[in-house]
């Protein structure tokens, strides 16, 4: 089973060039191993982001490219968790029903 994301997947070699104009060459190092389906990757690559949102200041003094740097990590996240990547995921490749 996989999870398409074209319109990430055709945004992000350009996504991640901007990021890594903004000083953001760990992100971008971090964020290539999650889009491979890294569980641990996705999760830095969030928090990373995440630190860059709140650590400028108010929020309008952020680099817009941030935010961007935020949503690809979570949803790099969001698809590892669904499909429960089988390189860290706690169920090996099985997908449960919510409950």
């Amino acid at each position: 089973m996989s999870l398409d994301t074209p319109i990430l997947d055709s945004q992000l070699p350009s996504l991640l060039h901007q990021i890594s104009q903004e000083g953001g060459y760990a992100f971008t190092s971090i964020a290539a191993h999650a889009a491979t389906g890294d569980t641990r990757a996705a999760e830095a690559a969030r928090d990373l982001a995440w630190e860059q949102l709140h650590s400028a200041g108010p929020w309008h003094s952020v680099v817009p490219i941030w935010r961007d740097a935020y949503a690809i990590a979570s949803l790099h996240v969001a698809k590892c968790h669904l499909l429960s990547c089988p390189r860290h995921g706690p169920h090996h490749g099985r997908i449960h029903a919510a409950r």
